[in-house]
């Protein structure tokens, strides 16, 4: 609230102490300017300014806040943008180059091609798988070893359960050769196989060192030279190329007329259960002789046939020994040459 003189006061001058009227602007006596009292403000007008001042000071802070706040959410969006794309796009983009480079053409590789070490692993598995299978009865080396030397790829077998290799030694003295070499004709195709991808020589020894079975119908000569004061050590199966594969030191893979040879007529296939046929192996067969051949693969083994018509004329093949208890497993080789004889029919 302000509090002044009503119109018309008469005042006095402070240097003359002439009486005034409040119109007047200087002295009439002495000309002294006159000087006027200022309005009063009260303290309620006091404080309603300095309140007004307070508010404006807050409302300033609040904006302020509310400007950075909005600035620093801003460039918080930015960095998630920046981030998602380079999630989705930059970085997955960038990385092709770096997998062409490991698995690409800089390396040689072609699509599907195994390591070295897979590849070794994955033959000694299928050598494991080969079976010498007789009737109703089959027996496994166990595990193969293949190691590379300077010589080339040294292919072992070693480690044959006692039970396996008495049973083995037994087709042998009993004189069931057509399982021991059909057997062993698989092995060699596998080891074979694995040294011309390698562009490598080999060598294959299968049979126990120190053991105490050995073939009963080797000549007693023969026998003392695998002889030791710890057992004998007969080779199962050795040689480094056809010419010199041997089953138990003397029966030649290669060279045994029992076989195939001598018998090979009275198969379609005389070979399909050793070599990996193709579609030219099958020209000139009929349909109904692609499905004896076919079925000829299992027949080998003494499958029984559920067809009356399978049944009887594998019957009357002389080779043809019924195994009730042969459920239809077959080498990889016998598998591969089942799927593509079943492909052409």
């Amino acid at each position: 609230m302000i509090h002044t003189r009503e119109s018309g006061q008469v005042g006095v001058c402070k240097n003359c102490g002439t009486s005034l009227n409040d119109t007047q602007a200087f002295c009439m006596e002495c000309g002294a300017k006159v000087e006027r009292n200022r309005p009063v403000v009260t303290s309620r007008r006091k404080n309603r300014k300095k309140k007004s001042q307070l508010q404006m000071k807050w409302l300033v802070i609040i904006l302020i806040t509310a400007l950075v706040g909005a600035y620093v959410s801003f460039l918080m969006q930015g960095d998630t943008l920046e981030e998602e794309l380079t999630i989705s796009g930059t970085t997955k983009e960038s990385s092709t180059p770096n997998e062409e480079l490991e698995t690409g053409a800089g390396h040689d590789k072609q699509e599907g091609e195994e390591k070295p070490d897979d590849l070794i692993s994955t033959y000694q598995e299928r050598l494991a798988d080969i079976k010498i299978i007789s009737g109703e009865e089959s027996y496994s080396l166990g595990d193969w070893q293949i190691q590379e030397a300077a010589s080339g790829l040294v292919v072992t077998a070693n480690k044959i359960p006692s039970e396996e290799l008495q049973g083995i030694f037994s087709l042998y003295d009993d004189g069931d050769l057509e399982p021991l070499l059909r057997w062993a004709k698989q092995v060699y195709g596998a080891v074979e196989e694995l040294a011309d991808h390698q562009g490598l020589a080999f060598s294959i020894q299968a049979g126990n060192d120190c053991a105490k079975d050995y073939p009963k119908e080797l000549p007693d000569s023969v026998v003392m030279e695998y002889s030791g004061s710890c057992g004998y050590s007969v080779p199962l199966l050795s040689g480094s190329d056809k010419e010199s594969l041997a089953l138990v030191v003397d029966t030649f893979v290669f060279a045994h007329q029992d076989f195939t040879a001598d018998r090979s007529d009275e198969y379609l296939l005389a070979d399909s259960a050793t070599r990996v046929l193709t579609a030219g192996d099958m020209k000139g067969f009929s349909k109904e002789n692609l499905r004896l051949a076919r079925n000829e693969i299992f027949a080998r083994h003494g499958y029984v046939f559920k067809s009356e018509e399978l049944q009887a004329y594998f019957l009357q093949q002389p080779w043809y020994k019924p195994a009730l208890a042969y459920t239809g497993e077959l080498t990889d080789i016998e598998k591969q040459n089942v799927a593509m004889i079943k492909a052409l029919e």
